[in-house]
């Protein structure tokens, strides 16, 4: 039977089976899909952005356009700087976007961290590069590439490693298809090029240097230097790189950026023992005993109450327990403890009690006066029941 979309009904069945067998193949797949974490909850998602800081990049002065772009970084919690995250990153800016001209985008400059003033990050040369699309560009067939790699150092010992790249050019009035030069004179050439290099930077800084190598003064001189041996064409710094440093200076890298003397430092922030900052939890005040005081006590002890066997409140060595009296302490009043004790010999049995004892619990209230001459009877009685019993043995 035909469907008005077209379609048989047998059609339709096979394909809503399909598409259900499918399902259900994809269904017991992943065997952790469908289980829940411990506890029933999942990890807590936090912001990764909401303990971040924005710092804006600036690029040395002298480029026309100083502002690079912004970069993040992490708060400074405790110890940790968050200048210390930032410095030693490098940055790669097109050339055409720090000197606002189009026709130099064929050049990155890498701009590396060196300090951090507030919220301004503050960049140094760190190498140049040519792009790929520009160097794939410049090759063609019937040509001699030529490469030179020199290392040099510059007035305030910065090592550079130049890549310098050049083409052979057909001379004029050739009517040869190529224009290939031979072993000997691309070594003659490549040794023109390494000494002209030497002799440029290794007398000029490093800013200095930068700004020969972007105003292309370099590659003119190459060209008409070698043109005696073999004419030249399409030469290019094709990359710089910074080897070496000397030890940093503030003062110069200011100077740079034409910016006033540092400012503002980020110290971080004191960190406190947890253990000493825990206090009552209801009245948020902390525990004064850790900071060498007793409760009430209103500073530091005196010479006279010195743990000499002594504590607060004592006198000639005994307790004052005012209106408490510990255990083991004489329950009646004006009661005195007799010198040595009574010490039982080996063998004695213990002394009997008196039967009148409980009587005289019960009327202990009611009589006071008579409390004192109690615990002496009672050592009385147990003096004479002592040598009594190896008597009878």
């Amino acid at each position: 039977t035909q469907s008005t979309w077209g379609f048989s009904v047998e059609q339709k069945q096979a394909e809503r089976n399909r598409v259900f067998f499918i399902q259900r193949m994809a269904i017991g797949k992943n065997k952790q899909l469908g289980k829940s974490k411990k506890g029933g909850k999942g990890k807590k998602i936090i912001d990764p952005f909401k303990n971040k800081q924005k710092f804006l990049v600036r690029a040395p002065g002298y480029f026309s356009a100083r502002n690079v772009g912004a970069t993040i970084a992490t708060k400074t919690t405790g110890n940790k700087l968050s200048s210390d995250n930032l410095k030693g990153r490098v940055y790669s800016v097109s050339l055409a976007d720090l000197k606002s001209d189009e026709s130099q985008s064929f050049r990155l400059i890498r701009l590396r961290a060196e300090e951090v003033q507030d919220t301004k990050v503050l960049t140094n040369f760190y190498g140049l590069t040519l792009t790929s699309d520009k160097l794939k560009s410049l090759v063609r067939k019937w040509q001699t590439l030529i490469e030179t790699v020199i290392e040099v150092k510059t007035a305030d010992n910065y090592v550079l490693r130049v890549f310098v790249i050049a083409f052979t050019q057909r001379k004029t009035n050739q009517a040869k298809k190529t224009y290939y030069a031979q072993s000997s004179q691309v070594r003659q050439i490549r040794k023109r090029i390494s000494d002209l290099v030497r002799d440029t930077v290794s007398p000029l800084d490093l800013n200095q240097s930068v700004e020969k190598f972007l105003h292309g003064s370099v590659e003119k001189s190459i060209e008409s230097a070698t043109r005696s041996i073999y004419p030249l064409t399409n030469v290019f710094i094709r990359k710089v790189k910074v080897l070496k440093t000397p030890k940093f200076d503030l003062q110069k890298l200011l100077d740079t950026h034409n910016e006033s003397l540092f400012v503002h430092e980020d110290k971080g922030t004191k960190t406190v023992d947890p253990k000493a900052a825990k206090g009552d939890k209801k009245t948020g005040k902390r525990d004064d005993k850790r900071d060498g005081k007793r409760d009430g006590a209103k500073g530091p002890r005196k010479d006279g109450d010195k743990r000499e066997g002594k504590k607060d409140g004592a006198k000639d060595g005994k307790r004052d327990f005012g209106s408490k009296k510990p255990e083991g302490a004489f329950k009646k009043d004006g009661a005195k403890k007799p010198e040595g004790g009574a010490k039982k010999p080996a063998g004695s049995a213990p002394a009997k009690k008196d039967a009148s004892a409980p009587a005289k619990k019960s009327a202990a209230p009611a009589a006071k006066s008579a409390a004192p001459a109690k615990p002496a009877a009672k050592a009385a009685d147990t003096k004479k029941a002592a040598p009594a019993k190896p008597k009878a043995k």
